[in-house]
């Protein structure tokens, strides 16, 4: 979370506002923003993330139908065709955000999912590593497992 924070704290001279987005099950969890007012949850049919996961491309909040306000613009976080989730800045008042910056945005978006994939392969790896020392009973294991597939799949791990 910290890499999170410190990615929208240098935002903040180009953004009114920003917010990282992270999949979790079947919706988008806030993992980091500029401050409250961003929605703690976002459901995964929300009109933006399903324009985002269907173009890979940046969308404007513009006309969009989203809880995340009227203005803005997501930009997906993806890696090999699979969007982790989201980077949403909004512009200040009056402004829009040039094609550079635009480019910029995008940018960062792609590099924070790449930095998402390198920590929850640390994640996985450390799973593996404590079930294979025993240091970690069967349940514990199964727990771990489900919170870290709900991040990589749409769908949790099903009971047994």
């Amino acid at each position: 979370a910290h890499l999170l924070e410190m990615t929208i704290e240098r935002l903040q001279p180009q953004c009114a506002g920003a917010a990282v987005y992270e999949r979790a099950g079947n919706s988008y969890r806030r993992r980091a923003a500029s401050d409250a007012s961003w929605p703690e949850v976002l459901d995964a049919d929300d009109p933006v993330f399903v324009t985002l996961r269907a173009s890979h491309e940046a969308v404007s909040l513009r006309g969009q139908s989203s809880a995340l306000g009227p203005e803005g613009l997501a930009l997906p976080m993806s890696v090999a065709e699979s969007m982790l989730g989201a980077l949403i800045c909004r512009p200040r008042d009056g402004e829009q955000f040039a094609p550079e910056m635009r480019a910029a945005f995008s940018n960062l978006a792609h590099h924070l999912g790449m930095a998402i994939i390198g920590l929850r392969h640390r994640e996985h790896a450390r799973l593996v590593a404590d079930m294979a020392a025993g240091r970690i009973d069967p349940d514990t294991a199964r727990r771990r497992a489900i919170t870290l597939l709900e991040g990589d799949a749409p769908q949790a791990l099903p009971a047994p």
